[in-house]
């Protein structure tokens, strides 16, 4: 793991906040990679059930992952139908469908996969969507494509969705507004891995979920990720009874803090749980997502989720597993443990051919910026796509069509490399 050297308070940047928030986000890198040797632990047999939170409901499968596509929603190349499931927050309130973005964070319950065609599907009963950082902008560096937010240091990959909300990029966001951050924790370098980023300017509470640093539930504090947190206004059954240093945890924060820390805001919690991912007994589980621990190809843990490759086959072979690595394993859960029978290493730059798609019919169309929009998602067909079954003056409101394609530069969109037309 990289030395890491703490901000330089003589650093341009947009204020004093600013320079805080960079030293909070340094703490937090230290922070991440205690959840490699907590990820180690687990790997000995810790137990398991649904996420915290979750139904216990009786399903066989579970898909961990951000969502890829629409049609059904795509989770881990697994297309879930969703339309009769419950669509629930992290906190199992019920959420509309249009909470189901490109990007979005999701923990899926569904029925066992089946191949159909060239496809995987599963019928979903339940969808959770998980947000890893609701809060105020600390800072930002549009160059290195990076920001703070909430103490918590996010990178933007050419695989981040961005809400079309910030078509101007990063460099529009000011210190003070808030945003939404669905993503992926790597603990190697620090930092979440942003899968999609949004406004979130009506929020009444804050949200983080990261790893602790400590926890004194007798003098009722917590530092997360970084943030020290006030847990006063807790009831005494509302307290976790442990939350060893690294493990995840999320806590919900009023919007304004309470005092100053040694050296950022102190936040006010009204709830606070422990958030590892754990899976119940189920043939079929997938998950997309980092590496937080590493012992050897066979022994890893991804997402805090121990994963025993022993007998699994590896797509694109070993060379790339490492903490922090981007994964898709696919396998049965027994015991908390993910027992793989498939392990894939996934890019962040779109390199490993992977592609967002869209399937429906068309809402909207603009035939002189040329694009339309399926399913809430604006579609780019500038530049040459490749048609299938009709061209580009087939197009139409309300014709069905399936798109394949990459996130256009500012990543508010997708550009479309492949459009099949419905007549």
């Amino acid at each position: 793991m990289a030395t890491m050297q703490e901000p330089d308070s003589r650093d341009g940047g947009y204020d004093r906040r600013s320079t805080l928030a960079a030293r909070a986000a340094w703490a937090t890198a230290a922070v991440y990679a205690l959840v490699a040797l907590v990820a180690i632990w687990a790997l000995s047999g810790c137990g398991g059930g649904v996420d915290s939170g979750g139904t216990g409901a009786s399903t066989a499968s579970a898909t961990l992952g951000p969502v890829s596509g629409f049609g059904s929603i795509v989770v881990a190349g697994i297309h879930h139908d969703e339309t009769g499931a419950q669509i629930v927050d992290d906190d199992g309130r019920p959420l509309g469908a249009e909470a189901l973005k490109l990007g979005t964070m999701t923990n899926i319950e569904g029925s066992a996969v089946v191949t159909s065609g060239a496809r995987r599907e599963s019928t979903a009963a339940r969808v959770r969507v998980i947000e890893q950082v609701v809060g105020p902008v600390d800072s930002v560096d549009a160059a290195a494509a990076s920001l703070v937010v909430l103490g918590q240091r996010v990178v933007i990959t050419p695989t981040t969705v961005l809400d079309a909300a910030l078509a101007g990029g990063l460099a529009v966001l000011r210190p003070g507004e808030v945003l939404a951050v669905h993503g992926q924790l790597d603990v190697a370098a620090g930092r979440i891995v942003g899968t999609r980023v949004e406004p979130r300017p009506l929020a009444t509470a804050y949200v983080l979920r990261a790893p602790v640093v400590s926890y004194a539930r007798s003098a009722r504090r917590i530092v997360l990720g970084g943030v020290e947190i006030d847990l006063a206004g807790l009831a005494e059954a509302e307290l976790p009874a442990s939350l060893p240093p690294g493990t995840l945890a999320r806590a919900k924060l009023a919007t304004q803090p309470v005092g100053a820390g040694s050296t950022a805001p102190v936040w006010r919690a009204t709830a606070l749980r422990a958030a590892t991912p754990m899976l119940g007994d189920r043939e079929q589980v997938e998950i997309e997502g980092r590496i937080t621990a590493f012992t050897s190809p066979q022994s890893f843990s991804v997402d805090g989720v121990p994963v025993d490759a022993s007998g699994a086959s590896f797509e694109g072979g070993t060379a790339g597993l490492a903490v922090g690595a981007r994964v898709e394993v696919e396998g049965r859960a027994v015991g908390g443990v993910l027992v793989a029978r498939e392990v894939e290493l996934e890019s962040d730059d779109g390199s490993d051919g992977r592609r967002f798609e869209v399937e429906g019919r068309i809402s909207a169309l603009d035939t002189t910026a040329l694009t339309f929009v399926v399913r809430s998602v604006t579609v780019s067909y500038a530049g040459t796509p490749r048609f299938e079954g009709g061209t580009a003056a087939d197009l139409a409101l309300e014709r069905k069509v399936a798109v394949k394609g990459t996130l256009s530069a500012d990543r508010t969109r997708l550009q479309a490399e492949s459009i099949h037309v419905e007549r």
